[in-house]
Order: structure tokens, then C-alpha cells, then sequence
């Protein structure tokens, strides 16, 4: 082998890195083409990312209807619910604890959290919970579940 075809291999050979001949800012220029291309795919994948959890939001809001009433909109009372004899004892301490939740606190009570309403569907679950807002003079929050 000549030593003019030994100094083209050679001088092939050293292309692909950076070398003493070569100087550092065209080794960087050489690589921000595939830089370019995996921010860009990044970049990508991010937007998907986001769409995907925006329109699954988007979706569950459309589902889930909240009607939030304040105190002064309930018109109802304890007096408008019928057939509710049985347990009128028990949402009148509903109503008390929710009024002066401190008093049940202090003497070591654990209040609840909510109410839970189930029955079959116009039997008033919702009146009586209208109701029971209304008595207690705290706003309403309704959601349906179908």
C-alpha cells in the first residue's frame, strides 16, 4: 500500500471523531442533527401525552353533572319530606352536628364526612337531602350518578 492510499484510510478512519486535526465545533455541528431529532420526538410524545389527558378529563367532566345550591337558593325543609317518621330522630342529630360540629368534637365525637343516599329512583332521596341542607343552613352540592 502507497503511503498516499495509508493517509486516505487513515484520514477516512478519523472522520467519525473528534481528533487533533479536527476542531471541536464541526464534532458538534455533526451531531445537532440528531439532537434536533430527539428533542423533537420528545417534544412529540409530550403534546400526545397531554392531548390524551385533556380529552379524558374533558370526557369525565361531561359525565358528571354538579348542581351546587347555597345555602339561601334551599327552599326546602324537614316539614316538605314525608314518611320520614322513623328517622326524623336520628337527621335531626345529623343537622345538629353539622350546625355545631365543635360541641361533638370537644366531647370526642367523630363527625361525618357526608351522607350517603341510596334507594330506588323517586323515592326522595334527593328532597331529603335538600332538606336536610336546608335545616342546617349549609349549600348543596348534587351530582348524579347516571
Amino acid at each position: 500500500m502507497s503511503q498516499v492510499s495509508k493517509k486516505l484510510v487513515e484520514d477516512e478512519s478519523m472522520s467519525g471523531r473528534a481528533g487533533k486535526d479536527r476542531p471541536i465545533f464541526s464534532y458538534i455541528m455533526s451531531k445537532i442533527p440528531r439532537l434536533m431529532l430527539s428533542v423533537a420526538t420528545l417534544l412529540c410524545f409530550m403534546y400526545l401525552f397531554t392531548y390524551l389527558v385533556n380529552s379524558a378529563q374533558n370526557k369525565m367532566g361531561e359525565k358528571y353533572k354538579f348542581e351546587v345550591k347555597t345555602a339561601a337558593d334551599i327552599s326546602q325543609r324537614l316539614d316538605d319530606v314525608k314518611g320520614i317518621d322513623e328517622i326524623k330522630e336520628e337527621i335531626i342529630n345529623l343537622i345538629k352536628m353539622v350546625k355545631d360540629p365543635f360541641k361533638y368534637k370537644d366531647k370526642g365525637a367523630k363527625l361525618h364526612r357526608g351522607v350517603m343516599l341510596f334507594g330506588e329512583p323517586g323515592v326522595g332521596k334527593t328532597l331529603l337531602a335538600r332538606a336536610i341542607a336546608g335545616e342546617a343552613g349549609t349549600n348543596f352540592i348534587f351530582c348524579s350518578g347516571s
